[in-house]
């Protein structure tokens, strides 16, 4: 990098470039003023996009796109429904049987260290 200019007004873009009139390309962003400014002070220097800005440009142009091909909403297959309310159902069961051998446990005077010893 040999400079950055920190002004974004034509004059100052203007002025900034008649400083190095052997230019023969400069790296920039995607802003429009630097665009046409570069431009009209010279047509023969080769602007280039700065990685940033492509990365965001095309990052921002395949969203897009997947949108347009993935809908916005799935609904699921009632055999997946159905085989995940089961599953729901199974962990919730034992869930329930280990809440319940807790409790046994508790009433008969074990301590939480020793009933958890127990399901090691």
């Amino acid at each position: 990098m040999i400079d950055l200019i920190p002004s974004r007004k034509l004059s100052d873009v203007q002025e900034w470039l008649q400083n190095f009139p052997d230019l023969t390309f400069i790296i920039r962003d995607g802003s429009h003023t630097f665009r046409s400014v570069i431009s009209e002070v010279s047509s023969d220097i080769i602007q280039i996009a700065d990685r940033f800005h492509v990365l965001k440009a095309l990052t921002d142009h395949a969203v897009k796109a997947l949108r347009t091909l993935i809908p916005r909403k799935i609904e699921l297959g009632e055999e997946i429904k159905k085989s995940t309310s089961k599953q729901l159902t199974f962990a919730q069961n034992q869930k329930q049987l280990l809440r319940s051998v807790v409790r046994e446990k508790r009433t008969e005077g074990w301590k939480y260290v020793e009933i958890a010893r127990f399901f090691q």
